[in-house]
C-alpha cells in the first residue's frame, strides 16, 4: 500500500453503536489493522483447503502438453512477491505484517495434516519454501555489511532486525519440529 502520510488523519473509525457493532477501542484509525484484515482475507482466499484442492486436480484435467496454474506456481510467485524487499531489508511495518501472516500459513502447511490428499504436495513445498526462505535469512544475518533502513527513511530501524531474528528463529523451529499423533504418551512420533 502506498498510501499518503497526511491521508491518514482524515481517516476514522466507525462510531456508529448499535446491537450489531462493538463499541471502538480506539478513537483513531488503526491501519495496521486494517491493512493487515485486507491483505489476510486475499491470503485465506488463494491458500484456502478449496483453492490448492482445485489447483491440485487441474494438473490432472488438463491434457498433456498443456500449460496449467499450479499450486507450486502458487507459492513461487506469492513467496517473491510477498517477501521480495527481504534482501534489502528495508521492509516497513506492514509489510512485516503479511510477511509474518504468509509465514504462519506456510509453517502451518509444513506442519500440518493436510485434509486431502491433493494437498500433500503442497505442504511439501510449503517446507521446501521455509527451507529457502531460511537460507536466505541465514546469509543476511551472517553479512557484517548489512544496513538495518527503515523503510520511509527514519533512519536505522531497530523493528527490522528483530524481525528477520524472530523469522529465522520461527522458521528453525518449525523445520525442527517433531509431529506426534495419539498424544497421551502412547501416540506415533513422525519426523
Amino acid at each position: 500500500f502506498k498510501i499518503p502520510n497526511q491521508l491518514f488523519d482524515y481517516l476514522a473509525p466507525n462510531r456508529w453503536s448499535h446491537w450489531g457493532s462493538n463499541v471502538p477501542t480506539r478513537y483513531d484509525y488503526d491501519v495496521h489493522a486494517n491493512i493487515l484484515a485486507m491483505q489476510t482475507t486475499i491470503l485465506e482466499q488463494l491458500l484456502a483447503t478449496s483453492t490448492l484442492g482445485r489447483l491440485a486436480d487441474a494438473e490432472m484435467r488438463v491434457a498433456e502438453g498443456e500449460d496449467v496454474f499450479t499450486s507450486a506456481e502458487l507459492l513461487e510467485k506469492l513467496d517473491g512477491a510477498i517477501f521480495q524487499e527481504i534482501n534489502e531489508v528495508k521492509i516497513s511495518s506492514t509489510r512485516r505484517n503479511l510477511q509474518r501472516t504468509f509465514l504462519n500459513d506456510l509453517i502451518s502447511s509444513a506442519n500440518g495434516t493436510p485434509s486431502s490428499a491433493g494437498l500433500r504436495d503442497y505442504d511439501s513445498l510449503a517446507r521446501m519454501r521455509l527451507k529457502a526462505r531460511l537460507a536466505d535469512l541465514d546469509l543476511i544475518l551472517s553479512s557484517e555489511r548489512i544496513e538495518f533502513k527503515n523503510a520511509n527513511g527514519r533512519g536505522d530501524d531497530p523493528f527490522a532486525r528483530a524481525y528477520l531474528l524472530d523469522c529465522q528463529e520461527k522458521i528453525k523451529k518449525a523445520l525442527e519440529a517433531v509431529q506426534t499423533i495419539g498424544g497421551m504418551g502412547g501416540g506415533i512420533i513422525l519426523l
